[in-house]
């Protein structure tokens, strides 16, 4: 996808002009989230998409599909804001855009509470993938527990199961309205989603249904790659 390959090129761009004044808190800042991507490549997360900013490595777009629960069906954007700290805490902050209706999700400012799951950020220990996949258990598995930053969704699901579905469903149909808005011209790594088109698309599915779709082939013996540059402090050069 070109977006990715945008993406990671900004990473790199970032790290390769901070070298400039090796082991700032920008370097540190840039190598990490370096790391963090390719972490979030080799640790996917099903039906849950990350991609950093066009103009920030610190804000990164997302979107997640439910396909069970009670938020089946749903599409849902959010957004995961890095501090500039990091790889230290505090945690990133992860908003839903526009909000979605969860015991987790504050229903004024869209933010999801990671506390349950990431009570102290550590560094080298939590990694933005995690945060991800706590996403994705929290909406297969509801816990309301204490202190819910929503508690009246808490408390429907909790005591009034029937209502609780009826309001995720309106949620759920509110977010699926600008699900497939166009932000590219102001964010080029917008995750953009397309409506079905049976010309574009059908041969694809399709292929898809018939599982005739041709292996990837990979090679397992890689070479070129090193971690700097030959005296210099500069990250994942190519030699």
């Amino acid at each position: 996808m070109n977006n990715i390959e945008n993406a990671e090129n900004r990473l790199r761009s970032d790290s390769h002009s901070s070298a400039q004044a090796p082991f700032s808190n920008s370097y540190i800042l840039e190598y990490s989230l370096t790391n963090e991507y390719s972490l979030v490549k080799k640790h996917p997360t099903p039906g849950v998409y990350a991609i950093p900013s066009h103009h920030s490595c610190t804000v990164w777009n997302g979107l997640f599909f439910v396909r069970v629960g009670p938020y089946q069906g749903a599409g849902l954007r959010f957004v995961i804001h890095i501090p500039a700290s990091f790889p230290d805490g505090p945690a990133p902050r992860i908003f839903f855009t526009p909000v979605v209706f969860h015991p987790l999700v504050d229903a004024t400012s869209g933010e999801f509470d990671l506390s349950r799951g990431f009570p102290n950020w550590r560094r080298n220990h939590n990694h933005v993938y995690q945060l991800l996949r706590f996403l994705r258990q929290s909406f297969y598995r509801i816990d309301t527990g204490d202190a819910s930053p929503n508690p009246h969704a808490a408390e429907l699901y909790a005591n009034d199961l029937e209502l609780f579905k009826d309001k995720v469903t309106r949620s759920v149909d509110a977010c699926r309205d600008t699900l497939f808005e166009n932000h590219v011209a102001t964010e080029p790594h917008y995750p953009q989603l397309s409506q079905w088109n049976a010309a574009l698309h059908g041969e694809a599915r399709a292929r898809i249904m018939r599982r005739d779709v041709p292996e990837l082939q990979y090679n397992a013996q890689v070479s070129g790659l090193s971690w700097v540059r030959p005296g210099q402090l500069q990250l994942f050069s190519l030699q």
